[in-house]
């Protein structure tokens, strides 16, 4: 066990040196393009909401910002397992504020039955948030096990515990 993670150490070091050669992540453009994506979609939801003209949300525009979001997850999420570290970003405001605007919505539907729609886009792109945000936080979860002393320690104690076992058997045969 302990070849196969002075290997992958190796690797992941050296993968951190290439990035830093190529100079490093930059994901601030990448956040500030979500931010500007999300904003975007959701006053053209709000438009198609009111009603204003026949503007109606493009069809693949939550498909494009899952696919920028999994970009941004992904070049975060690998960043973290290299042990480069970025600032923190508040990307939950923009789902929070998301659902709350639903809210209000569906709200305003309900109270003038039916007069107002709530757009279909507006609830397709929190489910896609929601299922990357997902993907995210098992990356997380699974980055701190590894990474923590108590898993280590439960597995020595396994592997010499089981090897013990094996001993035991092999003399009891």
């Amino acid at each position: 066990m302990k070849n196969n993670s002075s290997f992958l150490k190796g690797v992941m070091k050296y993968v951190k040196t290439i990035k830093l050669l190529n100079g490093g992540s930059k994901t601030n453009w990448l956040f500030k393009l979500l931010a500007g994506w999300a904003i975007v979609q959701l006053a053209m939801c709000v438009a198609e909401f009111l009603k204003l003209d026949s503007f109606s949300v493009p069809g693949s525009m939550p498909f494009g910002y899952l696919l920028l979001l999994i970009l941004y997850i992904v070049k975060k999420e690998s960043d973290r397992w290299l042990d480069v570290r970025w600032k923190k970003r508040k990307g939950e405001f923009y789902l929070v504020t998301w659902f709350i605007i639903a809210g209000v919505m569906f709200s305003i539907e309900f109270y003038t039955l039916g007069k107002y729609t709530v757009p279909g886009r507006l609830i397709e792109t929190p489910i896609w948030i929601v299922v990357a945000y997902s993907g995210a936080m098992i990356s997380i979860i699974m980055h701190h096990l590894i990474n923590s002393e108590t898993v280590v320690s439960i597995v020595k104690l396994y592997l010499t515990n089981k090897q013990k076992i094996e001993a035991a058997k092999k003399k009891n045969s």
